[in-house]
């Protein structure tokens, strides 16, 4: 019988033998392996394909999972409907496809298969295998064609050199696989492009380096509970950094559950208010250098969800700080916490700020002076609450409190950073309770949301339509 301890053992064998070395399996890599569903083949036989481990890694993986929803991917349509009913084997071309990458067209029938992956070497060096190494080879193998084009191209061929993975993840809608970034300036000679998908893909598999940082304890297992329409106990492995939607038939009838941040919660919790449209705008204006900060201040107003997220109630704009010993401060926002009575403080910069700056030797960096500006803003905003007076002043005002607030400084682009593991080591430069948000990531984490609950799920949830 093909029990799961057995099937671990036919997944250590296998791995052994691709890389021809004894190689350690972390515990999370290993549950990607053992696969999400099985597919039959003609034979009637049952397997675990690519696309199921990668299903798989989402699932057993939280810190994956974050790391491809701060990509702008949207997960939840990566996921199929199949799951596993019991264990079965790999297939044999598994690992080959993960760390090599197929394309099932005629471009390749002639043509040697392509070469291991840099994931692929990393394992062979450390003789380890973590999820980091399965997660950076579907991103580096999902696209297997030629990166740079000397004359032009037939865009429709771009999108044959996918993989199933590849074609997935453009299907989801996040990158373009006929498009290209062109460089021409119409001389003959001087034509050069880049395929759109093979740029997305490289970007995001340089970020999952920083995925030990995002979730410390991806080596081990969290879980969620809840009760079925059956009344049967369900589980799901989840953790920090996780969001996504439970499965509809695994519920009672009507209940929508959502997990994130190590937080099982109804749908509802989520806002249904901010529309796609006000989504598109904040892009454009983000994108724009016409901008004002008072021109997103009130966006902001009118769209207060892009601050508040699910963390926050409400949002108070311009509170006026009344003092007796200097000038009056107005920070921009004042965040009222779900979960708290005491709010956070929230200060406005432009998105095309820059932030970093390196230093003469070329390996290190410093924030640029608007950045340490501002968190002085915030600090001084933060010191007025020391007072029990002008706590006291603050409260009988707005009938708000605030002590020792979290900082919150919104500033710049993502793409001002060189990479996550930069932005990770310049945060530590920045104090312990201050954070920093890009207009990237408000971006994101607006998309994220807006995407956790389907459209029919609205119309139960207080506010939503109809």
């Amino acid at each position: 019988m093909f029990s799961y301890e057995v099937q671990r053992r036919d997944i250590e064998r296998k791995v052994n033998a691709y890389f021809h070395r004894q190689v350690s399996i972390a515990p999370r890599a290993l549950a990607a392996l053992q696969g999400l569903y099985r597919t039959k083949s003609p034979d009637g036989h049952y397997y675990i394909e690519t696309l199921s481990v990668f299903e798989a890694l989402l699932t057993a993986s939280p810190a994956s999972l974050v790391s491809l929803f701060r990509a702008g991917i949207p997960v939840e349509k990566l996921f199929t409907s199949g799951r596993a009913v019991r264990p079965a084997p790999l297939e044999d071309d598994t690992l080959a496809s993960i760390f090599r990458g197929y394309c099932e067209n005629a471009l390749y029938e002639s043509k040697e298969r392509p070469r291991r992956c840099n994931a692929a070497t990393r394992v062979l060096r450390t003789q380890a295998l973590t999820e980091t190494d399965l997660l950076q080879a579907f991103l580096q193998t999902a696209y297997t064609g030629p990166r740079v084009f000397k004359e032009k191209v037939d865009r429709a061929v771009l999108g044959e050199y996918a993989t199933d993975l590849g074609e997935k993840l453009m299907d989801a809608g996040f990158v373009d696989g006929d498009g290209v970034t062109e460089k021409w300036d119409g001389q003959a000679g001087t034509y050069r492009a880049r395929s759109a998908a093979a740029e997305h893909f490289r970007a995001i598999a340089e970020r999952i380096d920083s995925v030990s940082v995002l979730d410390p304890s991806h080596d081990l297992f969290q879980f969620a509970l809840w009760q079925d329409s059956r009344g049967l106990v369900r589980v799901r492995p989840f953790g920090v950094g996780s969001l996504g939607r439970s499965s509809p038939e695994y519920l009672r009838d009507g209940q929508t559950l959502v997990f994130r941040e190590g937080i099982l919660q109804p749908a509802s919790a989520i806002s249904r208010s901010l529309s796609e449209g006000a989504i598109l705008q904040f892009e454009d204006m983000i994108n724009s250098a016409s901008c004002s900060e008072s021109d997103f201040q009130k966006f902001f107003l009118e769209n207060p969800e892009l601050l508040a997220g699910i963390d926050y109630a409400q949002i108070h704009p311009q509170p006026v700080l009344f003092s007796d010993e200097g000038p009056d401060l107005v920070p921009d926002f004042m965040l009222e916490p779900i979960d708290s009575k005491y709010c956070d403080l929230l200060e406005l910069k432009l998105p095309y700020e820059e932030l970093v700056r390196r230093l003469r030797n070329g390996t290190r960096s410093r924030f640029r002076s608007v950045v340490s500006e501002a968190v002085a803003q915030l600090s001084e905003y933060r010191r007025y609450f020391e007072s029990m007076r002008h706590r006291q002043m603050f409260y009988a005002t707005y009938g708000l409190r605030a002590y020792y607030p979290k900082m919150i400084l919104v500033i710049g682009r993502r793409n001002h950073f060189k990479s996550d593991i930069a932005r990770q080591e310049l945060r530590a430069l920045l104090p312990k309770d201050l954070e920093l948000w890009t207009y990237d990531d408000l971006l994101s984490r607006a998309r994220r949301y807006s995407s956790c609950v389907t459209p029919e799920n609205r119309n139960k949830v207080p506010g939503g339509e109809g």
